[in-house]
């Protein structure tokens, strides 16, 4: 599952962050099963997502559309052409 999450804030600030919050909860399975301790006492993967992203990228992020990070990125690549 935290494949398919991983990529959706890329170039994002904070997504690397994010992504490592997110490969620390794939790792969870195996942490806890080396622990002796069951998953069934975590909260669910869907809140650990949720609280990851919450922790790590800013509100304005998160709700921003897919088509209006898209249009900051053409507009930021564009500054950089008009400054060289």
């Amino acid at each position: 599952i935290t494949k398919a999450v991983c990529g959706l804030f890329t170039g994002e600030p904070n997504a690397k962050k994010y992504r490592i919050a997110l490969d620390d909860i794939g790792g969870m399975p195996k942490k806890l099963a080396k622990e002796g301790k069951s998953w069934k006492d975590q909260p669910p993967i869907s809140e650990l997502i949720l609280d990851a992203a919450t922790k790590y990228l800013s509100e304005e992020v998160l709700y921003r559309t897919p088509k209006e990070s898209y249009e900051m990125l053409l507009s930021e690549a564009d500054r950089r052409l008009m400054k060289q």
